[in-house]
């Protein structure tokens, strides 16, 4: 009997880690930083006020965790160094990034063809939706970018059902290992509230000036907590994209095969 209840204890051993994270120069806080153990499923989005709150088993204590948020250098903690950290200060700093961007001529008599690329399906009898409502789920569509440079002008997706009054999404923007996404080429967080119970949602980005030259992912990130799951539905198909899912921030993504999201982007190519 001892053996089994030192055994069942061992096996439940938790750290628990929990914070805030603030901007290093501002000391205002950091809301919606991805926090993850690198390349598992267990992770979490600090909330708007900056704090955050996450459990992980003693199996990952030698794990790397990360803190990563756009236009802020990345910090990586092992899961037991952290929780000593914690314990004596519960505040967390990140540092702005300094970043030098390359100059880019786009001269005026440059022509430009828009096209949409992606799932244009608005079906009502197949859905899909978050792999789980867990926040930091993301689900993406890969975008082939056939004539650059281009600019992501906008983004499109169909709701079949949203039983929540008012839902945020983060838009990320990855550039592409030719397999998965890979890093987050954004300068600055999008975000879009979602207030319809369905239809067809079109999000206009050409403020933001996103120009690419090459093949991307765009993805909708879930940072909204306590909503609960199986509340919001999008379009699905069975031929089109694949969806690309990861469980939580920082996680591996994979590769959903059987449905395909209806979510398309709308492109401004150079033309040739």
């Amino acid at each position: 009997m001892f053996a089994f209840l030192l055994s069942f204890t061992v096996l439940n051993a938790q750290h628990i880690l929990q914070g805030r994270i603030i901007d290093a120069f501002t000391k205002e806080p950091l809301p919606f930083v991805n926090i993850g153990v690198l390349k598992k499923e267990l992770g979490t989005v600090s909330n708007e006020d900056g704090f955050f709150f996450l459990e992980v088993p003693d199996v990952f204590a030698k794990e790397t965790l990360r803190f990563s948020m756009i236009g802020f250098d990345e910090r990586d903690f092992q899961v037991a160094d952290l929780e000593a950290i914690l314990l004596s200060n519960n505040t967390l700093v990140l540092a702005e990034q300094t970043t030098f961007l390359e100059e880019v001529v786009l001269t005026a008599e440059k022509k430009w063809d828009t096209r949409v690329s992606g799932n244009s399906t608005t079906s009502k009898l197949l859905i899909t939706g978050f792999t789980s409502n867990q926040l930091g789920n993301e689900i993406a569509l890969f975008v082939k970018v056939k004539k650059t440079p281009a600019y992501i002008d906008g983004i499109q997706f169909s709701v079949v059902e949203n039983i929540y009054p008012e839902v945020r999404f983060r838009v990320n923007v990855y550039s592409s290992d030719y397999r998965f996404p890979d890093e987050n080429i954004l300068k600055e967080n999008i975000f879009v509230t979602l207030k319809q119970s369905e239809g067809l949602i079109s999000v206009d980005l050409k403020e933001y000036d996103i120009l690419v030259d090459d093949d991307v992912f765009i993805s909708l990130e879930w940072i909204d907590e306590d909503l609960g799951s199986e509340g919001l539905w999008f379009s699905a198909g069975v031929f089109g994209k694949s969806i690309y899912a990861r469980s939580t921030s920082q996680a591996e993504w994979k590769k959903q095969r059987g449905l395909s999201l209806g979510m398309s982007v709308t492109l401004r190519e150079a033309s040739k």
